[in-house]
């Protein structure tokens, strides 16, 4: 049997115990498992079984995901040494980063829709291959960020707005492969709950404050 079988047959034959009061009307209180013709594309919420089934599943599509060739680069202030990478990933949830140091730093609309040209990219794969595992992109969920600076008479610089520079990113979802969703995109100063953390991209804490109070 191949790894692919073997993982659903896995799947097929798992039986999840549950929270009383917190069952779906069609399942029993204490457990359910797949039906007849039914598949479990994962491990239930609370099942030991599921940070390996995840790990094993989302370390194949990240290493997928980073054949894309975009990249961020980060490089370290004080030994200039650099780095590079793609994602970050906590359980499920998951930021593609890249920068482009190969486009001209004054031409803020081309930055833009080459950031999002690219970024559309990596989204896209890993869409398709979270799909091909048997999960989903929750696109309602996702959003997008351009950090790009304009610069004033004096020098210092500003994060650009979406009115500076408009791009869209458009997705496809599953076997749909006609209708796009387009993907939000946020100005910097828009924070977005991470893990319970609004955090916005010009560093601003004013959601997180205004949630706490």
């Amino acid at each position: 049997m191949t790894p692919k079988g073997a993982l659903i047959e896995l799947f097929l034959a798992l039986q999840y115990s549950i929270v009383e009061g917190m069952a779906h009307p069609k399942w029993d209180t204490s457990s359910y498992s797949a039906l007849p013709g039914d598949f479990h594309a994962g491990a239930g919420q609370g099942s030991c079984l599921t940070p390996l089934i995840w790990n094993t599943l989302s370390s194949q599509i990240l290493s997928i995901v980073e054949e894309v060739p975009h990249m961020v680069t980060l490089h370290h202030a004080e030994t200039h040494q650099s780095i590079k990478s793609q994602s970050e990933a906590y359980v499920d949830n998951t930021s593609f980063m890249i920068n482009a140091h190969d486009l001209d730093p004054e031409d803020l609309n081309t930055q833009v829709n080459t950031l999002a040209q690219r970024l559309t990219k990596i989204s896209q794969c890993a869409e398709k291959t979270l799909f091909a595992t048997g999960g989903a992109l929750e696109l309602s969920k996702c959003c997008w960020y351009a950090l790009t600076w304009k610069f004033d008479a004096k020098g210092n610089a500003h994060a650009s707005r979406i009115s500076d520079s408009p791009s869209c990113i458009e997705l496809t979802s599953g076997n749909n492969l006609l209708q796009k969703t387009q993907v939000p995109r946020k100005d910097p100063e828009e924070a977005v709950s991470t893990l319970g953390c609004y955090i916005a991209p010009n560093g601003s804490s004013k959601t997180q404050v205004e949630i706490l109070l």
